[in-house]
């Protein structure tokens, strides 16, 4: 039988300050560094999509969306300098 709890998710702050683990099994295990990749990308792409829907509303929406995600490609381009793909994919508007 299951034990109801979480499976298969990233333990954050938020879920950590509400998780009852007396009611809720909570199996946990550190994150590997080959693994790292697809979950932290697979966590951040939601938050940043929330974050690009939260743009407002007006003419200009589009463009600063474009913007705003340009910003995040060049900032990770500043952490890994080398890493021409970062430059070579900022969105035209």
């Amino acid at each position: 039988m299951q034990q109801l709890g979480i499976y298969e998710q990233l333990l954050t702050q938020l879920i950590e300050s509400k998780l009852d683990r007396e009611r809720y099994y909570v199996d946990e295990r550190p994150l590997t560094s080959n693994e790292a990749a697809k979950w932290l990308a697979n966590f951040i792409t939601p938050i940043f999509e929330q974050a690009v829907a939260a743009v407002p509303n007006d003419d200009a929406q589009l463009a600063n969306q474009i913007d705003l995600a340009n910003k995040l490609l060049l900032w990770l381009k500043q952490q890994f300098a080398e890493q021409q793909v970062f430059a070579d994919n900022l969105i035209l508007s």
